[in-house]
């Protein structure tokens, strides 16, 4: 389940292949059915709109769409303010993608996916595949990925259903400003070769990290193919 931008609270339903919503906590009557328009209920999307089925958990992107993971279908988009159906963002086997369990966006966009597979894929904001940023053979502890977080920093928590740990995921680089601004500071950033190739040893990754107010320190995530092996 998450909350919307409207602060409605929206649930996926396995048992009827739908998503729901509901009103938010600060509604005159919190908790109540709000259905999209044309339909009865709670309901928000129709029954296997799309392909919808058994959706296993959903984000609002930054685009302002509803993703949804569910499985077989891959990961669907739906239109975040009517529920209808938008398109299929990145279908079942794009980049090794099996049974989707759970989603987060970092902060330039990049959308990341847990598998069952026991391992967490990474796409662009237009669902490129980019490479998978953890797999099993990174951390012992990694077994049925679900639940993903980021913090302040940028470093990714995932929760381990077999293990029942918390992984935290930190490689790569922490860029540190001398002193806090008061303003957004922007920095553009892109991996190189030197005496590792992109071609062979690691995933290329290009962007910009955002330093809020106050913020010193951001973290870039990277993988190399090795960890992978």
């Amino acid at each position: 389940l998450t909350f919307g931008l409207d602060g409605n609270l929206y649930v996926c339903s396995s048992l009827t292949n739908s998503i729901l919503r509901y009103r938010g906590p600060l509604a005159i009557d919190p908790g109540s059915p709000l259905p999209a328009s044309g339909q009865s209920g709670a309901t928000f999307v129709a029954s296997s709109s799309g392909g919808l089925l058994r959706p296993a958990s959903l984000a609002f992107g930054p685009d302002k769409h509803l993703y949804v993971a569910g499985q077989p279908m891959g990961i669907l988009r739906f239109a975040g303010t009517t529920g209808a159906f938008f398109d299929t963002f990145i279908p079942a086997g794009v980049g090794g993608l099996t049974m989707a369990q759970s989603m987060a966006f970092d902060q330039e966009g990049r959308f990341y996916v847990s598998d069952f597979s026991d391992a967490v894929h990474r796409y662009d904001a237009l669902g490129n595949f980019i490479g998978d940023l953890l797999a099993n053979s990174v951390s012992v502890d990694l077994g049925s990925p679900l639940g993903m977080a980021f913090d302040a920093q940028g470093a990714l928590f995932i929760s381990a259903n077999i293990y029942d740990s918390v992984v935290r995921y930190d490689r790569g680089i922490l860029v540190i400003l001398s002193a806090p601004g008061s303003v957004d500071i922007r920095v553009d950033y892109a991996s190189t070769d030197e005496t590792a190739s992109a071609s062979s040893d690691y995933f290329a990754l290009s962007g910009t990290v955002t330093f809020p107010p106050g913020q010193t320190s951001r973290r870039i995530l990277l993988a190399t193919k090795d960890d992978l092996e």
